[in-house]
């Protein structure tokens, strides 16, 4: 397989993950408690997980850092205004509430396109990355991937935070088990 479709192949199953992750459990209202009170980037998010429980990969703060850069650009021209824009749409009390409904609707749909273009520009930079190691054991690897994300954006380190994280992974062993 040449290295095109590996890549191909890599940012394909990390869309599917992330689409299946983020409706199990109540896992998309902890990545918006994630998002919206700690600006943190749901698409990493979603990144550490996967590559942690998916392929064992641990993934250092420089790595973070490297994934960032690569859609900074991306999140705040694109996905950020989209999503404000998308959120005043939810409030246009001057629309009858089927149009109202419709045009939130398609905002919500360009949003999830500008978010899988995020993600195919996430995986591209992940599947570059220099220095990542491997680890059979891939609940320690996500657990150690969202501790380098959280010390990369440099979080303080709550009860809430833990209590979010450890419910990420609960889920994530739930959802998507290893064996």
């Amino acid at each position: 397989m040449t290295n095109i479709n590996q890549k191909t192949l890599a940012a394909s199953k990390f869309w599917k993950f992330s689409l299946e992750y983020y409706k199990s459990g109540n896992s998309s209202q902890l990545l918006l408690v994630l998002q919206n009170k700690y600006d943190l980037d749901v698409n990493i998010l979603l990144l550490a997980l996967w590559a942690g429980n998916s392929l064992g990969s641990i993934l250092k703060k420089s790595h973070f850092e490297i994934l960032d850069n690569s859609i900074k650009g991306w999140r705040k021209s694109i996905i950020q205004p989209l999503r404000k824009i998308r959120g005043y749409a939810k409030c246009l009390a001057d629309l009858d509430p089927a149009t109202r409904a419709s045009l939130v609707k398609i905002m919500g749909e360009v949003e999830i396109c500008t978010e899988h273009a995020c993600q195919n520009i996430l995986s591209d930079h992940f599947s570059n990355l220099k220095g990542v190691e491997l680890s059979q054991n891939t609940l320690s690897a996500a657990t150690n991937n969202l501790d380098s994300y959280l010390a990369f954006s440099n979080i303080r380190i709550t009860k809430e935070i833990c209590n979010i994280r450890d419910e990420l992974l609960i889920l994530l062993q739930q959802f998507f088990p290893n064996p």
